[in-house]
């Protein structure tokens, strides 16, 4: 799915709330993978945030925690 991890709205719309794993694909082909990869580490903690934020709110039973794959 597309978006962008950093909106609530793209993370409600994909319920990555309610996954057990993500994947982050980022352009291998950009001209300054250091960005791109300071980038996709900032998008794999604010889904961490988020899936922990809404876990707590709903007072699932679910683990908290999502495998991010990178």
């Amino acid at each position: 799915m597309a978006g962008n991890p950093l909106d609530v709205n793209d993370n409600t719309r994909a319920k990555i709330h309610k996954a057990e794993a993500c994947i982050l694909l980022t352009n291998k082909n950009s001209a300054n993978a250091s960005e791109q990869d300071y980038k996709n580490i900032l998008n794999a903690l604010a889904i961490k945030k988020f899936v922990y934020d809404m876990t707590k709110e709903q007072d699932d039973l679910k683990d908290p925690n999502i495998k991010l794959c990178m």
